[in-house]
This record gives structure tokens, C-alpha cells and sequence, in this order.
């Protein structure tokens, strides 16, 4: 009997907050008309759950989203006392509703512990938990604002880069020997080795405490950070050399410290049986992979806990290329110039292969629409490192590949944290992405069922450039793929609906609904990974030659970090430096009156997206019936236009092409609030980071006297070599 009643409750509740759903997107449609009739019947259904007791009252909230809150927050001076009187239960299960936390007991201080990023460490309200966590999202989306800042420039030799958020630490090794540890705050030096010891562009891993990067050879060096070290538990199996020590003196003298903040001591110095070509470090293991067999330690003790034989098959002799690596708890990742291969480990069985040079992997496969990117970077008034604009997608027939069949390959791969997802990468821009990439292995579906794969590629703008696409680095955290190519920086959100960004069920004001979702995508496969998947794209880094050089990307839940060389980016032409008639103007991207993107030389008393807390002027009626109530703005879901950055509603593609329409509208959750990963190359990275001879160091695109609008004074690079480059998406906080 108590099993019938409590199905029966629960079916009632859901039952209640579909129909006050419903209600709240009528009232969305049109805020103004709050005293029509069809209004006024609303008002008077919804006033039957204030009637409900609070408990079962506060259940069926916890059925609504965050913009459906606020709608019904807005609606009467009862609603606003009852949300003020019970904000922390009703904000603490929309947290749990829009996955911001994992557990209903989850508490408000573990929630903020679990972001590095100092957004939320003034936060001390759920209610704004949830606003800024929801602004955090729509800002990786360009739908907010983001800043930017520059880290080394002082040193601007940078070729690997880590970062730890928690700790406030970038972990650095320089083209020209070296390893630094600063401090992402102030950019100042805590901690580093001395350049002899550290090799020329060495590769380095980190996390939890625990630096690795290589020796020529078959070494790889362990660090331990010295707050956690015991020099009880350094391991006995591959104990640190003698140089070691003497480094590690030799650095503690120079970077004398009470805190000894961001230093690091000597842990171990692992040696594999065999040259390693790729390495990843994820805690606590350390996989190394040599041509033909791939060996895994355990960092806390150094001991090797695994092996996986015949990594790849050799029939007539002839070595594939290791590209990449990567490890989970439970599965081991090898990235070959012939295929993407998936072990097991508990087993070491081979469990899946992708092979490389196919023309296509998936029936569903999409292509960015770029004209406004293109426009964006030809426009005289050049990007800043901050600027982030949306790109719309479009489905492309598998009749009508997108690329030939080439001699692409898989250069990267990239598991989630959950181990569940997986994210390939090919050398020709193409992006290959896995929802639940077990059901493949377990037979349960096609992998061109179940997988999803976009072209990254952009048209080549300037023919003396010649220089020819290609892929550059992936990384892939907290849901967002970021993938560097010759044809920019892009970050892709894989499922906006994760975090309740759209909507199924809200329509516009006309009676259509607008995205920029891909246009039948849905429909396409029942199966097809991230259907609703979400494309931005950062204008400010352009240039073939620069995006090629580009040695590292990194992805944090907050921002994202670029190793950028500025020496090989194209220059801007500047306007009394034309020679020849000029040509006529391209068209602006975005209009003229657009809220300029948020940099840090912004004022912050100009900055329109400062907090408000909305709680003041409700106590006035005279205050309380002339507001909108600043929450989540959720009338912005109604907007005939695709928002701009700033969310003004103005058209965002003013490309030939329109946009595209989808069956998703782009929830808008309060205008006015705040508004890895890298791709490990072989031991020796020398040439990749070091100028190879494939690419040509001579910026000349555009210089040449065959050209009709030539260059005869260029703006200067603002760094004399590769510095990091940060966007940040944090809500800014009053």
C-alpha cells in the first residue's frame, strides 16, 4: 500500500509540474499581457499549488527549471514571499535538476569546492550558485562575455603547458630547456628547475599533485609537489638519481619560500623497457607506450602494474607511427598513423578498431558554417583574444563526402573523465565523437550508428599563404571539446541540455523555434551522439602558418589556454599603409551598436553583466509591479533573432545564409547577470616545437609586390616568441 501511494503522489506531482510547465511558457510568450485572460486563468490554476502544503508545494518546484522558476517567481507577490522564505530548498534542487551538483546532500560548500575557478568562493546562497553556474555555461556557448590575459611574457619560450586551478599553479616547459612553476594570480615565479637539467621542448604531464615530463632516452622524471611529499613513501623501485637531488637543491636555494608554494620534489625516475613514442598521465597512471608493447605504473609506487602486448600487428615489418595515448580506469588508447585502438584493461584484449583513411566514419556528419568567421577575421578592426561568436552547423550527406580518401590519420583521442565518451581526432580536421562508445564494442550498435563527426575546415582566404590544413591539437574536459586546426580555435559544448542551456519546449514568439542546433539532426539517427551539439569559435587566432606552430591547448571547466606564438600570425593591414586602390569595406560582422566584448581594460563600472541582487526593491508594491525580475530572464527565450554576444536579439549571421531553424530554442537565463589535454607528440617533439622544416618561418602572405593591396607596414607582434594566451569564461561577480 505505501508503494501505491507513494507512485501515486509522485504521478500526481509530475502530472502538476507539466501543466504549471505549460502555463509558465504561455506567460513567457508575452510577459506584458499579465492581466489578459488567458493570464488571469493561470495565475488562478497556479494559486491552487500555493494551497498545497509547502512540502509538497516545494516537491513539485523541484520538477521545474530554473527559467520556469522565475517565471512563476514573477508572477504575484505571493509567489516572490513563498521563493524568498524557501530560497535555499527551491535553488538547491534546481541545482540538482540542471546537474551542478550530483546528490540532493550534496552541501553548498562541497559545491563550491568542487570549481577552482574563484567564481563561486563568494557565494553564499544557492540561489547564486545556480545563477552564476548557469552563466558560466551560456558564456562557453558565446552567450555571455568572456576576458582574456596573457601568462610568460617575460619568458616567452613556452612549448608545454599544465595547469592547476585549485592550487592556482601553470606548469611550463620552455622551447630553450627549462621547467617553471607560476602563479596563475600575479604570474610570478614560485618554483623552477634549472634550464640545463630540463631538456629542449620536453613533454609534461600533470595532475594531482604529480609533475612527469622525459629525459632523452627511456626515462621519465616523476616530481611530487612538496606539500605532499613524505620522504617516507618515496618508491624503492625506481628511486630518484643523484642529479635529481642536486636539481632539486640547486632549485630550492634559488626559489627560497616559508610557504614553499608551488614547489616540487623529487619522487622517482621510472625507466621502460623499450623507447617510449607517446605518454599520459592520468592519475594515478602513468601509461607509456613503446612500439609494440604499451606499459602502465603506478606513480605512488613507480611500479609497473601492467602490460598490453602487441599493441600493434606487424605482418610485413613495418612500424606504424604512435601518434597519441590516452587511459582510463578501465580501457587503454592507442592513436596509430593506420587506426584508433581500444584494449581492455583488465584483460589487455584488443576491443576496437577505427581504422584511418576512410572517408567518412558516421551516417550523420556535419560541417561548420564559417562565412561569419571569415568575415569576422577579414573586418579592419581586428578580434580580440576575448572575442567568442557562434557558428551554425549543417548536415552533410554521406553520398557527398566531405573529404576524399586521403592518408588521414587519428592524431589524437580523448576519453571523458566517466570513461564513457570518447573523441578522435584526424590529421585532416575531422572530428570524430562517441557518445557510450562501449555499446560499439559490446555489438549493441554500429559505430556509424553511433558516432558523430564533424569537418573542420576553413576555405583558404589569401592564395600566396599556401600553406596546407591540417589538424592540431584536441582537448577534452567537463563536456567541451576544444580542437585547434589551421582553420582556428573551437570549442564545442557536445549536450547543452546537460545544464538545462535548451529547452524542448519553449517556442518563440512566431510560432517558430530558432538554434544553432544542426537543421534535422535529431532526426537523423535515434542513435547518433550529441544531436543538439553546440559550436563556438575564438576569431582572434588566425593564420595557417601560426595555428600550425601552436604547441599546446589545454581546457579547464573555466577557461582555455593557448600556447600562441604571435611572431607567425598574420598581420593586419593598417590603413594609411595601402598601396592601390582600396577596397571596398567588408560588411561588419555584428552590428554597430553590439556591447563591446568584456576585457580586462574594461571599466568594471561599465560593464553592464554586474551582479544584481534582486532581492532589493521587491519590499516597494509601486517598485515591485513597474520590474522584471533580473533572475534568469527567461522572456529572452521568445526572441524572433538570434541573439548576439552581448544577448541583444540582434541577428548573429549576417552571412548569405541564415541560420539555420532547429527544433530547440536557445534558453537566454538572465542577460543582465554577469554579463588534455594535449595531443602528446613522440619523445623527440623537437621538430614540432622547434620550427620544423615542413612549415616556412617567413611571414610574406600578403607582402608580396604581386599583390594588389600589398603591406607596407605591418603592426608588430606584441611577444617575441610563444607566451599563453587564457580566455576566461568565468561569470564576472559583483
Amino acid at each position: 500500500m505505501q508503494w501505491y501511494l507513494s507512485n501515486l503522489i509522485h504521478a500526481a506531482i509530475t502530472s502538476f509540474a507539466t501543466n504549471l510547465h505549460q502555463l509558465s511558457i504561455e506567460l513567457n510568450k508575452n510577459r506584458s499581457c499579465i492581466q489578459t485572460r488567458s493570464t488571469k486563468i493561470s495565475i488562478e490554476l497556479m494559486s491552487h499549488l500555493g494551497d498545497l502544503p509547502v512540502e509538497l508545494a516545494l516537491k513539485t518546484l523541484s520538477y521545474l527549471p530554473l527559467q520556469i522558476l522565475c517565471s512563476l517567481r514573477s508572477t504575484s507577490r505571493h509567489w516572490h514571499q513563498f521563493f524568498i522564505t524557501n530560497e535555499s530548498s527551491i535553488y538547491h534542487n534546481a541545482a540538482l535538476l540542471h546537474n551542478f551538483v550530483t546528490s540532493i546532500n550534496t552541501p553548498l560548500t562541497q559545491a563550491k569546492a568542487d570549481h577552482a575557478s574563484p567564481f563561486a568562493r563568494d557565494v553564499e546562497r544557492w540561489y547564486q550558485y545556480c545563477r552564476r553556474r548557469f552563466q558560466l555555461e551560456k558564456n562557453w556557448t558565446s552567450r555571455g562575455s568572456a576576458r582574456s590575459r596573457v601568462y610568460c611574457a617575460t619568458q616567452p619560450d613556452v612549448h608545454r603547458i599544465k595547469i592547476d586551478e585549485k592550487l592556482g599553479l601553470l606548469i611550463v616547459t620552455h622551447e630553450h630547456r627549462g621547467l617553471t612553476v607560476s602563479d596563475l594570480e600575479t604570474d610570478e615565479v614560485l618554483w623552477g628547475l634549472p634550464q640545463p637539467y630540463v631538456r629542449r621542448y620536453a613533454h609534461c604531464e600533470y595532475e594531482n599533485g604529480f609533475i612527469i615530463f622525459d629525459r632523452l632516452g627511456t626515462f621519465k622524471e616523476v616530481w611530487r609537489l612538496a606539500a605532499d611529499f613524505d620522504p617516507t613513501e618515496v618508491p624503492s623501485i625506481f628511486p630518484p638519481f643523484s642529479d635529481q637531488l642536486d636539481a632539486s637543491d640547486e632549485a630550492a636555494e634559488q626559489y627560497q619560500s616559508d610557504t614553499r608554494r608551488g614547489h616540487f620534489k623529487p619522487w622517482a625516475m621510472i625507466n621502460t623497457p623499450e623507447f617510449g613514442r607517446a605518454f599520459r598521465f592520468a592519475y594515478p597512471t602513468l601509461l607509456v607506450s613503446g612500439t609494440l608493447k604499451a606499459y602502465l605504473y603506478d606513480v605512488r609506487s613507480a611500479a609497473l602494474v601492467q602490460v598490453i602486448n602487441d599493441v600493434q600487428d606487424t605482418p610485413l615489418g613495418v612500424f606504424s607511427d604512435i601518434n597519441y595515448v590516452d587511459v582510463s580506469d578501465q580501457h587503454v588508447f592507442i592513436c596509430m598513423s593506420q587506426e584508433l585502438r581500444v584494449f581492455n584493461r583488465p584483460d589487455g584484449a584488443l576491443l576496437l578498431r577505427v581504422p584511418s583513411m576512410q572517408p567518412d566514419y558516421a551516417n550523420v556528419r556535419v560541417g561548420l558554417n564559417l562565412d561569419s568567421l571569415i568575415t569576422r577575421q577579414q573586418d579592419s578592426i581586428a578580434p580580440e583574444p576575448a572575442e567568442v561568436m557562434p557558428l551554425s552547423v549543417h548536415t552533410v550527406r554521406t553520398t557527398s563526402p566531405i573529404t576524399s580518401l586521403t592518408n588521414a590519420e587519428f592524431i589524437a583521442a580523448h576519453v571523458s573523465r566517466s570513461g564513457r565518451d570518447l573523441v578522435g581526432l584526424l590529421s585532416d580536421n575531422r572530428l570524430v565523437v562517441i557518445r557510450e562508445f562501449e555499446r560499439v564494442i559490446k555489438g549493441q550498435i554500429a559505430l556509424r550508428d553511433a558516432a558523430l563527426e564533424l569537418d573542420i575546415t576553413i576555405p583558404e582566404i589569401d592564395r600566396s599563404e599556401h600553406f596546407p590544413d591540417f589538424s592540431v591539437y584536441l582537448a577534452y574536459e567537463y563536456g567541451r571539446v576544444a580542437v585547434i586546426t589551421t582553420s582556428g580555435l573551437f570549442i564545442l559544448t557536445l549536450d547543452p541540455t546537460h545544464h538545462g542551456l535548451l529547452d524542448f519546449d519553449v517556442p518563440c514568439t512566431n510560432g517558430t523555434i530558432r538554434s544553432r542546433t544542426v537543421e534535422g539532426l535529431t532526426s537523423a539517427s535515434p542513435d547518433v551522439s550529441y544531436p543538439n551539439i553546440l559550436v563556438s569559435c575564438v576569431p582572434y587566432f588566425a593564420g595557417k602558418q601560426a595555428l600550425g606552430k601552436l604547441t599546446c591547448l589545454q581546457i579547464t571547466d573555466t577557461k582555455v589556454y593557448v600556447v600562441w606564438d604571435s611572431r607567425y600570425m598574420q598581420r593586419r593591414k593598417k590603413a594609411s599603409a595601402v598601396v592601390g586602390p582600396v577596397p571596398e569595406a567588408d560588411p561588419p560582422l555584428l552590428p554597430d551598436d553590439l556591447v563591446p566584448v568584456v576585457t580586462e581594460a574594461t571599466e568594471a563600472t561599465e560593464n553592464p553583466l554586474v551582479e544584481e541582487h534582486i532581492d532589493e526593491g521587491w519590499g516597494d508594491p509601486a517598485v515591485w509591479e513597474d520590474s522584471d525580475v533580473g533572475g534568469w530572464n527567461a522572456a529572452a527565450t521568445n526572441d524572433t533573432e538570434e541573439p548576439t554576444a552581448s544577448g541583444s536579439g540582434q541577428d548573429m549571421h549576417p552571412s548569405s545564409e541564415a541560420a539555420p531553424a532547429g527544433p530547440l530554442v536557445y534558453v537566454d537565463f538572465d542577460e543582465d547577470m554577469y554579463d588534455e589535454d594535449d595531443e602528446d607528440d613522440e619523445e623527440f617533439d623537437d621538430d614540432m616545437g622547434g620550427g620544423s622544416e615542413f612549415y616556412t618561418d617567413s611571414m610574406s602572405a600578403g607582402s608580396s609586390a604581386e599583390d594588389e593591396h600589398a603591406v607596407v607596414d605591418e603592426e608588430e607582434p606584441p611577444y617575441p616568441g610563444p607566451v599563453v594566451y587564457c580566455v576566461d569564461f568565468s561569470p564576472l561577480c559583483g
